[in-house]
């Protein structure tokens, strides 16, 4: 086997094996969302320190500080999406929707 397909394998492996605690309850969806966002949030940081770190590798720390704030940003909304709807709201009632 090449080494591209025993990545492939590995990972799909280890996603549904990570996923088996989704249908642990009957509160399948609930779960699952919450085990989709936990994924993002780990993809997101880990994609936020390579890039800052690779931004301040280059000597450009304009765009480390950017793209580490940016990922704090995203991860605070990620962890806790009420904001957003705290911010949705406020917006409409200073449109007056």
């Amino acid at each position: 086997m090449s080494k591209k397909v025993k990545y492939f394998v590995t990972l799909s492996l280890s996603l549904l094996l990570s996923a088996s605690n989704v249908f642990a309850e009957n509160t399948y969806a609930e779960n699952a969302g919450k085990w989709f966002l936990d994924g993002i949030f780990w993809i997101v940081l880990v994609a936020g320190i390579f890039g800052t770190a690779m931004a301040a590798i280059r000597r450009n720390m304009l765009s480390a500080l950017g793209i580490g704030v940016t990922t704090a940003i995203l991860l605070v909304i990620i962890k806790d999406y009420s904001i957003l709807v705290n911010l949705g709201n406020a917006l409409k009632g200073i449109i007056g929707l």
